[in-house]
């Protein structure tokens, strides 16, 4: 009973909040391997309060991944697309499709992550946003 406590309080905004300071605690750089454990948990809680449909927060943890580990951090394009994600779901659609054309443009899924869908798939999601929502194209978008 103990363990399913645990695990209840851990999934709560209380128990995301506990892991977000706990994951953000330490300064980036005094200790690369705790900055990828660091990454790789802001990472996974950013990926939790997506499917649970939490976009504000997950907009945030999924920023404070990217903003305090960079592109060097290995799950950047990753948090990056998952940034889009909550964006669109949160009705910002020029910062959704600003990112897809980012992540689009430096082909991400080939040379940087393959979690990533196709350009093939970015550009789609971009075009659909473009009609949809009647955006600023990007300049090197091709139609």
């Amino acid at each position: 009973i103990i363990v399913i406590v645990f695990v209840v309080w851990l999934l709560s905004s209380v128990g995301v909040n506990f892991m977000i300071g706990n994951f953000t605690k330490s300064s980036v750089g005094t200790d690369a391997e705790k900055d990828v454990r660091d990454e790789a948990g802001l990472t996974r809680v950013g990926s939790y309060l997506l499917f649970m449909h939490r976009w504000e927060k997950a907009a945030y943890v999924l920023d404070q991944a990217i903003q305090r580990y960079g592109d060097a951090g290995k799950n950047y394009y990753l948090n990056e697309y998952r940034l889009s994600t909550c964006y669109d779901r949160m009705r910002r659609y020029q910062e959704s499709y600003d990112i897809i054309m980012y992540l689009w443009e430096v082909n991400a899924d080939e040379n940087f992550d393959s979690r990533l869908p196709g350009n093939d798939k970015l550009l789609l999601k971009a075009n659909k946003l473009l009609e949809m929502h009647g955006l600023i194209a990007h300049p090197s978008v091709r139609r």
